[in-house]
């Protein structure tokens, strides 16, 4: 298991009602593997409260940093809309050019309809 200490931005479990985010300036994220092998979190919570029940790990403290397990970016932007589903690589890996689509294709709005 890994142990992580910085601030964290997480929803509360289910369990708990009603459905919230919390967030903890000063948090601990321990993740570990579950029955199958697959990690995930195995508590979180304030640190004050949750070191010392692992006091056998080892923590990473990332001190002014925040961790939100979890959470997944989807967002995109739109010159890369031609491109959605594509290997990250041929699109992350290189800078798109600002007056082009991802592929040097011209993008340009002549009117409303183009912004509807």
């Amino acid at each position: 298991m890994k142990a992580y200490r910085a601030s964290l931005l997480y929803f509360a479990p289910a369990s708990d009602a009603p459905p919230r985010a919390c967030y903890e300036e000063d948090g601990l994220l321990v993740v570990g593997p579950n029955a199958d092998g697959t990690q995930v979190v195995q508590a979180i919570g304030p640190y004050r409260t949750l070191a010392a029940q692992y006091p056998h790990l080892t923590v990473d403290h990332w001190p002014g940093r925040i961790i939100a397990p979890g959470f997944v970016d989807l967002h995109l932007h739109y010159p890369q809309t031609n491109v959605m589903g594509s290997p990250a690589g041929t699109l992350l890996g290189n800078p798109l050019p600002v007056a082009t689509g991802a592929w040097g294709q011209a993008l340009s709005f002549d009117g409303t309809d183009d912004a509807q």
